[in-house]
């Protein structure tokens, strides 16, 4: 069973317990004997129904007012993010070797413990099954086990292949494919599972990739193109193995040059690190020039420059459905069902509320992990970030007023707005290309 895969440093931060483990099964148990206890306090005390079930996980702090199952699954589910971030912890430590340099999360971290909205139950929707659970990392490994109860029929290897033998069952849909274990994939897009996540800001991703773009896009990329070749760096992580394309600039050839000699380890191995500087190759937006340290970070950048989706209220176009919900949430409704429990003021969504609460409080809760700086709002920390240790500073530049800006979609709005330029039908951004003097300008 996957419970009892071995993890190093599983911590428990319930309140200030700190235990920690290297079993997930026993740290999954640890975990659940906290909200049990909570639960049987909220006994004690008689309180029957209390108006809020308040989690003591550390950074957390939500206040539950559902049944005592929700805050069991609330907080089972901090369990589950633990293990997510303790492989994208082993994730930073291989790319980082493979790299030759420390690979890090420069985000802000305050909001790491941050749970996103979760369903009252997790419910397998595979047919005939429907079973009910409150942890979420039972949940997926039940439903990972559906595919494997599919008999493989007796043909050839050709025959199996365009079989398409294993057909997906899950409620409303329809789809088949020809093994198994690509059907336990496909059963991810169901159960929307996040296979990894940020040590060090929280987010969490549904594949070692993204995990790994994350961490590339803040990298500083330099700017030359890089004779580049290719190797494989292989995460092994409990009986799977990940793999993830880098470049590299080739090995020195003069091998008299001390500047470049190569330094031998006790036993005469070279060191990857040491043999080759290796670093991203650059990936760049034929349309703004952009630069990117993975080809996925520029697919999904270049779908920005061009928005199919449109709203029926007011006919705005967006470059995915979250940005047209985004749209419709913040353009066109008037619910504010987030309110603070500390003043008067309601929110459109819950993200909106935690920032807010902030100001509440007495301390500065924003604070740079690079420096001693300290600030009241998570825009004010990522700013400093920015321009403080990535050297990220005005690099577009308004031709008609000499005005700069940070961003091209800051200038695109300004252009709009100020000098009355106009887009093109279906296109979200003007396109900028970069001049002698290193200000992007606008392409005529």
């Amino acid at each position: 069973m996957a419970n009892s895969e071995k993890y190093s440093d599983l911590f428990c931060e319930w309140n200030d317990c700190g235990e920690q483990f290297d079993d997930l099964t026993l740290f999954l148990k640890h975990v659940n004997s906290h909200s049990q206890q909570a639960l049987e306090q909220f006994e004690a005390e008689d309180i029957e129904e209390p108006e809020n079930f308040q989690c003591s996980w550390s950074g957390c702090n939500e206040e539950l007012s559902e049944d005592k199952s929700a805050f069991s699954l609330h907080v089972a589910y901090h369990a589950f993010h633990t293990k997510l971030m303790r492989k994208g912890s082993n994730l930073i430590d291989t790319l980082s070797e493979k790299l030759g340099c420390e690979v890090q999360c420069f985000m802000d971290n305050s909001t790491r413990n941050l749970l996103p909205q979760l369903p009252d139950s997790f419910i397998c929707g595979w047919k005939g099954c429907f079973t009910e659970f409150i942890e979420a990392e039972s949940y997926y490994r039940h439903v990972e086990t559906h595919p494997f109860d599919i008999m493989i029929p007796s043909l050839s290897k050709e025959a199996l292949r365009a079989s398409k033998f294993a057909r997906c069952e899950w409620q409303d849909c329809s789809r088949s494919f020809n093994s198994r274990s690509h059907l336990k994939e496909h059963l991810k897009s169901h159960t929307q599972e996040k296979t990894i996540a940020c040590p060090h800001c929280g987010a969490m991703f549904s594949s070692v990739g993204k995990n790994c773009d994350h961490f590339l896009r803040q990298m500083d990329i330099e700017e030359k193109q890089i004779e580049a070749i290719t190797v494989q760096v292989t995460m092994d992580d409990i009986n799977q193995q990940y793999t993830v394309t880098l470049h590299v600039e080739p090995p020195p050839t003069d091998e008299n040059d001390e500047s470049t000699a190569l330094k031998r380890s006790s036993d005469g191995c070279e060191s990857l690190s040491r043999r080759r500087k290796i670093m991203p190759k650059i990936f760049r937006c034929e349309e703004c020039d952009r630069e990117f340290a993975t080809g996925s970070l520029l697919r999904e950048h270049s779908r920005k420059h061009y928005k199919r989706y449109k709203c029926d209220i007011c006919g705005q176009l967006a470059d995915s459905p979250s940005s047209l919900r985004h749209h419709i949430l913040y353009r066109h409704t008037d619910d504010r069902p987030f309110a603070c429990q500390f003043c008067d003021s309601k929110f459109k969504s819950r993200s909106d509320l935690r920032k807010h609460i902030d100001i509440h409080s007495e301390e500065n809760p924003y604070r740079c992990s690079l420096c001693s700086f300290e600030c009241r709002c998570c825009h004010t920390l990522s700013k400093h970030i920015k321009q403080e240790h990535q050297s990220i500073t005005s690099e577009y530049l308004c031709h008609e007023c000499k005005k700069k800006f940070t961003r091209g979609n800051n200038l695109t709005r300004h252009l709009i707005t100020i000098h009355k330029y106009s887009l093109k039908e279906g296109q979200s951004k003007f396109c900028y290309s970069r001049q002698a003097d290193g200000f992007y300008r606008l392409e005529q």
